[in-house]
């Protein structure tokens, strides 16, 4: 069976999202790095609200800047997905999904040795500051390199004007070192069209064989 673990720091959604899908869990916290509370920046477009503040010297040049304008603040309660663990709230997850406008390394920290137990992680993520102190993707991907994931695709969301700025990411497990769990993240291949590995080899004639890997 599969059961969501959502957070939603916005109560009044948080409850809809329950009686709509009771079967899962939601909860009323921003996930960071640390247990408190966190200032919430609400943008004009609610999509683009953050934990942390819009870039505006950056986003000045482009023609959207004004979805990401601070319609207002919020304090909200904080909590490590570890101490949400540990507390007995939600168990460990087996993949994880990220949409956090710039705040994704903060949430993966905040998972501490739960992490291992991760076997595939989607988030969005930026080559470009979008908000301020926002780490980049290439800061993101030597993270989950140190935690022992790949990087299994990456895909251009939609082109901010004319460059490619926003991408999601992919990440997973070795799927030939997960043992028993190896049907599980094929599962989660197979949902996200992940493509399968590949080797190349060449004959004695020079001709370049690509094979598909087995997981």
């Amino acid at each position: 069976m599969i059961r969501v673990i959502g957070c939603e720091p916005n109560e009044e959604e948080c409850q809809r999202l329950r009686i709509a899908h009771p079967n899962d869990i939601y909860l009323p916290f921003i996930i960071s790095d640390e247990d408190g509370e966190r200032d919430l920046y609400v943008t004009r477009f609610k999509a683009c609200s953050s934990c942390l503040k819009p870039d505006t010297e950056y986003l000045a040049t482009m023609s959207y800047a004004p979805l990401f304008q601070i319609a207002s603040v919020s304090r909200m309660p904080a909590k490590r997905f570890d101490s949400l663990i540990s507390s007995g709230t939600v168990p460990t997850p087996d993949f994880v999904k990220l949409d956090v406008q710039g705040y994704e390394l903060a949430v993966l920290k905040g998972f501490g040795r739960h992490l291992d137990h991760v076997l595939g992680v989607r988030l969005e993520t930026h080559v470009r500051q979008m908000y301020k102190q926002q780490p980049l993707f290439h800061e993101i991907l030597d993270f989950m390199v140190s935690r022992g994931f790949l990087l299994r695709d990456c895909r251009l969301t939609f082109p901010h004007d004319y460059e490619a700025v926003e991408f999601e990411a992919y990440f997973s497990r070795h799927p030939q070192r997960v043992g028993q769990r190896s049907v599980a993240l094929k599962l989660w291949e197979v949902i996200h069209d992940i493509p399968p590995g590949r080797s190349v080899s060449t004959t004695e004639r020079g001709e370049i064989l690509w094979h598909d890997l087995v997981s």
